[in-house]
Formats: structure tokens, C-alpha cells, sequence
């Protein structure tokens, strides 16, 4: 049947007191119709249920906003199941032909999807729904990253340095071929790109550091480079 509305009285953003369950909400004062011009076949309506934003990444937050209205007034309930689990609801204390509009803001953690989220508005045995789409993305895949790196040996010409790291993906990719470098006095000594170093007589009395670049199998990458303290200086096998 045609609503006929007939706003005599507008209250723009009044705060009203609610019960509520919820990670964080409000209801406002939209309006008030005038009950017996609204001719509807029963005593709640929903006149909107809209998202923002309507696409996010997992843990993002959505706001939730649905303008409702019941004729007779009353304790109305508000209530939004979200994908993943949580769900978020208010009791409002409706004015007879008070139009209210409730708001929720909801982390959402849920597997990637589409999700059709319904929400209900509920008085007594009657209940009235509405429906919005909401598309989760899965999280953002972050490159790896590289802690503790040493060098071991002895700084002496003729021996060799090992350098050593931790590899670490939040994402459990797993390493791929990670890339490696030297340095003499700060300054990248060419062609030494294992995880080994043999040093000799032009590392002489200079000090010497090792740089680890991770790279993972998939996923984001590479991670940023980083580097081992120094160490040095270098002597010669014969100095006493």
C-alpha cells in the first residue's frame, strides 16, 4: 500500500537515550509523520539500511545506518549480525511517528566474501528487515623482514665471514632467494653477493659489513634491506 507522509514537526540530529550492545552506535531524530496519514499494513517500516564503505579489508571498520519508523512508538529493537560472528543492537524508546535513524560502527573480521548483512528492526512480535551488500577483502599481504644479522669469523685476510639472519613473514611465506651483500668502509664491494666473504689484502684496516635483502616465495615482496653492525677493522694474518 502508499506511504503518505506528512512531516509536521523536524528534529534534525537529537540524540536519543538507548540501551544498547554494541561496538559503538547512536539514534537520532530524523523526523515525525503524521500517524494517520501513514497508511502502512502494520506498525513498523525501514525506510533505509544503507553501508559505508560498502567494500573493506578484513578488521576494517563499517558504519551501518538504518532510518526506521513506528507508528505506535514504543520499545523498538535494533539489531545487525555481522559476518564472522559479532552482532550489534539497540533498544530505543520510539516516539509514536517518530522517524529515528541508528547508526553502528563495527570492526568486521570475517573470512573474504561477499556478505549479505540483514537488518532487523523489532517490536513485540513484529519484525521488519532490510538488506545491504558488503564486500570483505582478505588482509594485506605484507612483504618479509629480517632481524638479527651478524657476522661470524675472524677479521684477518684469508678468512671468510659467514653472515647470519632471522627471516620472518607475518604471512607464512615462506623465504625465497634472499639477496646478500658486502661492504668495505660503507661501501658495497663488487661481486660479493653470497652469504659468505673471503677477505683479503684490499680489506686491510677497513671494517666490514654484511646487508640481508628478504625475498619470499610469494606474496609481497622483497622486504627492505638490512644490515649487520660492523665489524673490523681488518688486520693482516702476520701482524702481531
Amino acid at each position: 500500500m502508499k506511504k503518505i507522509f506528512s512531516l509536521f514537526v523536524v528534529a534534525l540530529f537529537v540524540l536519543m537515550p538507548v540501551i544498547s550492545n554494541a561496538q559503538q552506535s547512536e539514534t537520532v531524530v530524523i523526523g515525525i509523520i503524521n500517524p494517520a496519514l501513514y497508511k502502512v499494513a502494520g506498525d513498523l517500516t525501514i525506510q533505509s539500511f544503507t553501508l559505508s564503505p560498502t567494500t573493506i579489508n578484513v578488521g576494517e571498520t563499517v558504519m551501518s545506518v538504518v532510518r526506521w519508523v513506528s507508528v505506535s512508538g514504543g520499545a523498538v529493537k535494533v539489531k545487525l549480525p555481522y559476518p564472522g560472528g559479532a552482532a550489534d543492537s539497540t533498544t530505543v524508546n520510539a516516539i509514536a511517528g517518530t522517524v529515528y535513524e541508528t547508526r553502528f560502527w563495527r570492526n568486521v573480521v570475517a573470512a573474504a566474501g561477499t556478505y549479505t548483512l540483514t537488518v532487523s528492526v523489532i517490536k513485540g512480535s513484529e519484525t521488519a528487515t532490510a538488506t545491504a551488500t558488503l564486500v570483505v577483502n582478505g588482509p594485506v599481504n605484507q612483504p618479509p623482514v629480517v632481524t638479527s644479522v651478524t657476522i661470524t669469523g675472524n677479521t684477518i685476510v684469508g678468512s671468510t665471514l659467514t653472515g647470519g639472519y632471522t627471516y620472518f613473514d607475518v604471512d607464512g611465506d615462506l623465504q625465497g632467494v634472499s639477496t646478500f651483500k658486502w661492504y668495505r668502509n660503507n661501501v658495497i664491494i663488487a661481486g660479493a653477493t653470497s652469504i659468505t666473504y673471503l677477505l683479503t689484502t684490499a680489506d686491510l684496516s677497513a671494517t666490514i659489513k654484511f646487508e640481508v635483502t628478504p625475498v619470499a616465495q610469494t606474496g609481497a615482496s622483497p622486504g627492505l634491506p638490512v644490515q649487520s653492525s660492523a665489524v673490523g677493522p681488518v688486520v693482516n694474518p702476520n701482524q702481531p
